[in-house]
Order: C-alpha cells, then sequence, then structure tokens
C-alpha cells in the first residue's frame, strides 16, 4: 500500500486548478461540473483556486450519474441516489468535467450522458486528479494532476476532507 498525503492530494489540485485555468479564454461561457461525491468537492476547491489566482468567478455544477450507468441493472441494490444540480443553462457553454480518479471511464461515460441531458455545450472536457489508466471506453482526461501505474485489480481512493475527514490518496495493491 502507498499513499499519498494531504499536502501532496492538495498540490496536485493545485496543479489540476492552474492547468484548467491557464485553457481558459472566455471565463463567462466556461463551468466546472463535478461528478458526485468527490469530484464536486474538488470542482468547488478548483473553482476557489482559480478565483483566487486568476479572478475568474466560474459556474459550477455537480451530476449524479446512478441512473446514467451502464451496469445499473446488474446491481443487486440501488446506491443512494445524490443531487445533480446545473443551475444555469449549458447550451453553447464550455463545460470541464471533474473526478477524482479516472479508471475504466465508464463514469465519465455516464456523466457526459447526464450533461447532455440538459442541452448542448459547445464541448466538454476531463479534469480528474488521477489517470490510473485500464480504460473499457476511449475516454482521455484533458487535465490530469497524476498519472499512477496500478494493476486493473488494484484500489485507488482519494479521501476528502469535505466527505472522508482528512485528505490523502490511499492506493492498495
Amino acid at each position: 500500500m502507498s499513499e499519498f498525503d494531504s499536502s501532496a492530494l492538495n498540490g496536485m489540485i493545485e496543479k489540476l486548478a492552474l492547468l484548467i485555468a491557464d485553457s481558459i479564454d472566455d471565463e463567462k461561457n466556461t463551468a466546472l461540473i463535478g461528478i458526485q461525491t468527490r469530484g464536486v468537492h474538488i470542482a468547488d476547491r478548483v473553482k476557489n483556486i482559480i478565483k483566487q489566482k486568476k479572478g475568474f468567478n466560474l459556474l459550477t455544477g455537480k451530476v449524479d450519474v446512478t441512473l446514467f450507468r451502464d451496469d445499473i441493472n446488474r446491481r443487486a441494490v440501488l446506491p443512494r441516489i445524490k443531487e445533480t444540480s446545473i443551475g444555469f443553462d449549458i447550451d453553447g457553454k464550455k463545460i470541464i468535467l471533474i473526478d477524482d480518479v479516472l479508471f475504466t471511464g465508464r463514469t465519465i461515460k455516464a456523466a457526459i450522458e447526464d450533461v447532455t441531458s440538459f442541452g448542448r455545450p459547445e464541448f466538454i472536457r476531463l479534469a480528474v486528479i488521477v489517470d490510473r489508466g485500464h480504460r473499457e471506453f476511449p475516454i482521455q482526461p484533458d487535465f490530469c494532476a497524476e498519472v499512477i501505474a496500478t494493476a486493473k485489480h488494484d484500489s485507488v481512493r482519494v479521501r476528502l476532507t469535505e466527505v472522508d475527514g482528512n485528505d490523502s490518496i490511499e492506493i492498495k495493491k
């Protein structure tokens, strides 16, 4: 097992925020959408860093991909559905979708379907803290703080104070 501590994780979030900020050419039409649960909190932190560093006050939203998952009918028990909230018109918006870990791509595929059910954005870009490989769909991050080589059976867990009581990344082999 290996781990990244709070300082390392916060450095990754700042790196991600700066990568995103450097790509913004129209802050009025750019929005961050976090994927429940941890992606929402990462999006909030990214928004705050971008506001502090660049002065941009970006729109934010959140999506719960549960009902858009392609494996929903394979689950014995439906997971608790969380809030989806996009309080702005996404038509023509530049959307940055934010999540903690990119693995197979199935969650991102579901998130794209969820977002586009609200309208037609100009584009959707993907930002993640960790890319651990092992894709099942042709989905790649546009912004990534850390690439971590893992075996398919490994576990990568991003912990955030807002959800878990502390900030860290835990990798179990």
